[in-house]
Protein backbone atom coordinates (compact mmCIF):
# COMPACT_ATOMS: atom_id res chain seq x y z
CA UNK A 1 0.00 0.00 0.00
CA UNK A 2 2.79 2.69 0.58
CA UNK A 3 5.26 1.28 -2.47
CA UNK A 4 7.41 0.00 0.71
CA UNK A 5 8.13 3.06 2.09
CA UNK A 6 5.96 2.31 4.62
CA UNK A 7 3.00 4.56 6.78
CA UNK A 8 3.69 7.80 8.51
CA UNK A 9 2.00 5.91 11.32
CA UNK A 10 0.95 3.46 12.95
CA UNK A 11 -1.23 2.60 15.95
CA UNK A 12 -0.72 -0.60 17.77
CA UNK A 13 -3.96 -0.92 19.49
CA UNK A 14 -4.15 -4.79 20.67
CA UNK A 15 -1.41 -5.15 22.58
CA UNK A 16 -0.56 -8.51 21.18
CA UNK A 17 3.47 -9.09 20.79
CA UNK A 18 3.98 -10.17 17.40
CA UNK A 19 1.67 -6.71 16.21
CA UNK A 20 3.66 -4.64 18.83
CA UNK A 21 6.76 -6.16 17.35
CA UNK A 22 5.97 -5.46 13.62
CA UNK A 23 5.13 -1.76 14.08
CA UNK A 24 8.63 -0.73 13.50
CA UNK A 25 8.65 -2.32 10.29
CA UNK A 26 5.86 -0.96 8.83
CA UNK A 27 6.59 2.98 9.72
CA UNK A 28 8.33 4.81 7.52
CA UNK A 29 11.68 6.58 8.13
CA UNK A 30 10.77 9.52 10.30
CA UNK A 31 7.17 8.41 11.14
CA UNK A 32 6.09 7.46 14.35
CA UNK A 33 4.82 4.83 16.19
CA UNK A 34 1.92 4.55 18.45
CA UNK A 35 1.71 2.01 21.34
CA UNK A 36 -1.99 2.11 22.38
CA UNK A 37 -2.62 -1.86 23.05
CA UNK A 38 -1.06 -2.77 26.43
CA UNK A 39 0.74 -5.70 26.50
CA UNK A 40 0.68 -8.36 28.91
CA UNK A 41 3.26 -10.56 28.14
CA UNK A 42 6.85 -9.43 27.42
CA UNK A 43 7.54 -8.09 24.37
CA UNK A 44 10.86 -8.92 21.91
CA UNK A 45 12.01 -5.82 19.74
CA UNK A 46 14.16 -5.03 17.52
CA UNK A 47 15.15 -1.25 18.48
CA UNK A 48 17.54 -0.41 15.81
CA UNK A 49 14.53 0.55 13.30
CA UNK A 50 13.94 3.24 15.89
CA UNK A 51 17.43 4.56 15.59
CA UNK A 52 18.43 4.27 12.12
CA UNK A 53 14.78 5.11 10.80
CA UNK A 54 14.41 8.29 13.07
CA UNK A 55 10.85 7.05 14.16
CA UNK A 56 9.20 8.52 17.21
CA UNK A 57 7.69 5.72 19.52
CA UNK A 58 4.80 6.86 21.71
CA UNK A 59 2.46 5.15 24.40
CA UNK A 60 -1.12 6.17 24.44
CA UNK A 61 -3.45 5.47 27.34
CA UNK A 62 -6.76 5.86 27.00
CA UNK A 63 -8.76 8.14 28.73
CA UNK A 64 -12.40 9.54 29.43
CA UNK A 65 -12.02 12.63 27.16
CA UNK A 66 -10.43 11.09 24.15
CA UNK A 67 -13.54 9.18 23.58
CA UNK A 68 -15.64 11.67 22.36
CA UNK A 69 -12.93 13.47 19.84
CA UNK A 70 -12.14 9.80 18.93
CA UNK A 71 -16.14 9.31 18.01
CA UNK A 72 -16.28 12.59 15.94
CA UNK A 73 -13.35 11.42 14.12
CA UNK A 74 -14.84 7.81 13.27
CA UNK A 75 -18.60 10.18 12.60
CA UNK A 76 -16.38 11.95 9.64
CA UNK A 77 -14.86 9.28 8.08
CA UNK A 78 -11.32 10.65 9.19
CA UNK A 79 -10.77 6.62 10.77
CA UNK A 80 -11.75 4.05 9.39
CA UNK A 81 -12.79 1.53 12.05
CA UNK A 82 -13.93 -1.34 9.67
CA UNK A 83 -10.52 -1.96 8.52
CA UNK A 84 -9.64 -3.55 11.82
CA UNK A 85 -12.47 -5.68 12.30
CA UNK A 86 -12.56 -8.79 12.46
CA UNK A 87 -15.77 -10.46 13.04
CA UNK A 88 -19.48 -9.07 14.00
CA UNK A 89 -21.22 -11.90 15.66
CA UNK A 90 -24.77 -11.60 17.44
CA UNK A 91 -24.88 -11.03 21.07
CA UNK A 92 -26.45 -14.72 21.02
CA UNK A 93 -22.97 -16.20 20.00
CA UNK A 94 -21.07 -13.65 22.27
CA UNK A 95 -19.87 -15.73 24.70
CA UNK A 96 -18.48 -18.69 22.26
CA UNK A 97 -16.68 -15.82 19.61
CA UNK A 98 -14.97 -14.77 22.76
CA UNK A 99 -13.63 -17.76 23.90
CA UNK A 100 -12.94 -18.50 20.28
CA UNK A 101 -10.83 -15.37 20.08
CA UNK A 102 -9.10 -16.19 23.87
CA UNK A 103 -7.41 -18.79 22.58
CA UNK A 104 -6.83 -17.95 18.88
CA UNK A 105 -3.57 -16.54 17.75
CA UNK A 106 -4.91 -14.40 15.30
CA UNK A 107 -5.23 -10.75 15.65
CA UNK A 108 -8.80 -8.38 14.96
CA UNK A 109 -11.52 -7.22 16.69
CA UNK A 110 -14.62 -8.58 18.01
CA UNK A 111 -17.85 -6.82 18.47
CA UNK A 112 -20.61 -8.33 19.52
CA UNK A 113 -23.71 -6.80 18.32
CA UNK A 114 -26.64 -6.27 20.98
CA UNK A 115 -29.52 -4.89 19.26
CA UNK A 116 -32.10 -3.59 22.32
Amino acid sequence: MTDGKGADIVIECVGVPATVSQMLNLVKRGGRCVLAGAPVKPVEMNFLPLWYGEVELVAAHATAWQFPRAMKLIENGLVDVVAALERVVPFSEGVIALEEAYKSNEIGKLVIQHNG
